[in-house]
């Protein structure tokens, strides 16, 4: 909460004993569990938290960029050319950088700018 306070940011909650408000997080959990954490614990016994981190930083960028989606959403599209054609129609509302990721928010009420910076590691 001490991060969402200093950067400005709302926390929002759904509804208690509703997840199907909450249905594209469930969806991703539920995807990330199958597709990454299953098979790699599976396979793989991790000693260090980093040693995870980089293979989830890896899924998720192949999530986002490689995977084509075929939820009424995306529409068989990835998340990232979904993000691409949102910022067409609205462009002075976010800007999304492909490999090292910067979204700007512009917020209206009070016409100042938050913008949040994160990185993932390219597969190789």
């Amino acid at each position: 909460m001490v991060y969402l306070k200093l950067n400005d940011l709302e926390h929002r909650k759904i509804k208690p004993h509703n997840p199907q408000t909450n249905g594209f997080v469930e969806r991703f959990h539920r995807t990330a569990g199958e597709e990454l954490f299953d098979v790699a614990l599976e396979r793989t016994q991790y000693r260090t938290l980093e040693a995870l981190q980089i293979d989830l930083d890896k899924w998720l960028h192949h999530y986002n960029y490689e995977r084509h989606h075929m939820g009424y959403r995306n529409q068989g599209l990835r998340p990232f050319d979904t993000v691409q054609q949102f910022l067409t129609k609205a462009p002075h509302t976010m800007k999304v950088e492909q490999g090292r990721q910067r979204v700007a928010v512009k917020r209206e009420a009070k016409s100042t700018s938050k913008t949040l910076n994160y990185s993932h590691h390219s597969s190789s």
